[in-house]
């Protein structure tokens, strides 16, 4: 992103003048050239593109989520809707609340899977 964003303050006759119009234009490109699947795979702006869209539905459902955590994590957390108004204090109480919340709504899944033990060799021979 640095080299695209230095291409475009560079092509706007400014070089080391990095603007946000800048900024955007490089990940605008590199959101149309990389190809985080590999060489075949499809572009990052393909798959936003074709990404399956948040219902209103969804979106209310997902707010209703937060907004009872955040009452859940405020008791967890022996915070009362007063003594959450400095930002620090909030933002602990959210980062749980969404974090629940997501995971409620189906939008983060934790699965769990084997780690496999170490092979032993049995061709390993012991030097003392």
């Amino acid at each position: 992103m640095k080299t695209r964003t230095e291409h475009q303050a560079i092509l706007s006759a400014e070089p080391g003048q990095w603007t946000a119009a800048g900024l955007q234009t490089a990940q605008e490109i590199a959101n149309h050239i990389h190809r985080p699947w590999g060489h075949r795979g499809p572009t990052a702006a393909t798959v936003w593109h074709q990404r399956e869209r948040i219902t209103v539905g969804q979106r209310a459902a997902f707010r209703r989520a937060v907004h009872e955590h955040r009452e859940q994590a405020r008791a967890e957390l022996g915070y009362t809707k007063n003594e959450t108004r400095d930002r620090k204090t909030r933002a602990r109480v959210d980062r749980l609340a969404i974090g629940r919340a997501c995971v409620e709504c189906g939008l983060v899944t934790f699965t769990r899977r084997s780690i496999a033990p170490l092979i032993k060799s049995h061709f390993v021979s012991n030097i003392s």
